[in-house]
């Protein structure tokens, strides 16, 4: 029965995980705004330390904001693929190689 307990406690942490690194992919400002509003709210004084250090771990940088903001749409941001400025060109994309029989 423990066994079971435990076994379900890791599998949906696995799954959180991973729907959280899937939004923070597709979804990067979104993401970027939730992780801000979650720390301000767990950086309010009547929280406990624990929380508000939580708080303090999760406020996105500001470096990292500036430069994402400036550099998502100037035209020669596409390695993330996330600004409403990229196409996705088919001819571009490598073509994996045919084995020869």
């Amino acid at each position: 029965m423990m066994y079971a307990i435990f076994e379900v406690i890791v599998i949906a942490a696995i799954v959180a995980f991973s729907v959280v690194q899937l939004v923070r992919t597709l979804f990067p400002k979104s993401a970027r705004a939730w992780s801000g509003q979650l720390a301000v709210a767990l950086r309010r004084e009547a929280s406990p330390p624990l929380l508000r250090h939580v708080g303090v771990w999760l406020t996105p940088p500001e470096n990292e904001k500036r430069a994402t903001d400036s550099g998502c749409g100037s035209g020669g941001c596409t390695s993330c693929k996330s600004c409403s400025t990229f196409t996705f060109d088919p001819a571009a994309e490598p073509v994996p190689p045919r084995s020869v029989r």
